[in-house]
């Protein structure tokens, strides 16, 4: 009995610690005219265009008026997040955040774009969310610090692709710290009721 016990709290241990390093990652974005889809994956590779593991489109990929959110977890690590974004007519503009482990990157001119997946370069930034002609309608859905940003050249382009690079961080080792003072406690505890 006493074998079983250690093992179940053993294997308990060890499914906690895999689960603790994963982080979430929360990503609200939306573009005028409309998102096609987006892409994770390693390296500052182009994740939409190699055909890496995508989110495709949410409810309110062809409405600009209303954000849409994707949520997925990743492991330590650096990630590249890439959007593929169309625009038919008139204004375009782009604007995301993404959310992970207390940390923030908006959409801004710091993130690359691209018109034909070859050839990265800053995005233009197009003014801060609530600006014209978009309005204040996406504040509360997007953190207000995200800007609107698009390639610098001709506003209707068939697909522009922006991306940007993340750091998902391995938790600090006081979190493992007392995740072993617990298990050390538990087994402790059971001992003395032996």
């Amino acid at each position: 009995m006493k074998k079983m016990l250690g093992f179940a709290v053993a294997l308990s241990a060890l499914m906690m610690v895999g689960s603790v390093q994963a982080a979430e990652i929360t990503i609200n974005y939306t573009s005028d005219n409309r998102v096609n889809g987006l892409g994770v994956c390693t390296d500052s590779c182009d994740p939409y265009l190699l055909g890496a593991p995508a989110v495709f489109p949410g409810a309110n990929f062809n409405d600009w008026t209303d954000a849409d959110t994707a949520t997925f977890d990743l492991d330590p690590g650096t990630y590249t997040i890439g959007f593929n974004v169309a625009n038919d007519t008139g204004p375009a503009g782009f604007l995301a955040e993404i959310l992970w482990q207390g940390n923030t990157n908006v959409s801004s001119s710091a993130w690359e774009v691209s018109n034909n997946g070859s050839v990265w370069y800053a995005a233009t930034d197009l003014g801060g969310n609530g600006s014209a002609p978009w309005g204040n309608n996406l504040v509360g859905e997007i953190g207000a610090g995200s800007r609107w940003i698009w390639d610098a050249a001709p506003q209707d382009l068939e697909a522009v692709y922006f991306r940007t690079n993340i750091t998902v961080a391995v938790p600090e080792p006081g979190t493992f710290a007392l995740l072993g003072l617990g298990l050390a406690g538990l087994g402790f505890s059971r001992r003395k009721q032996s």
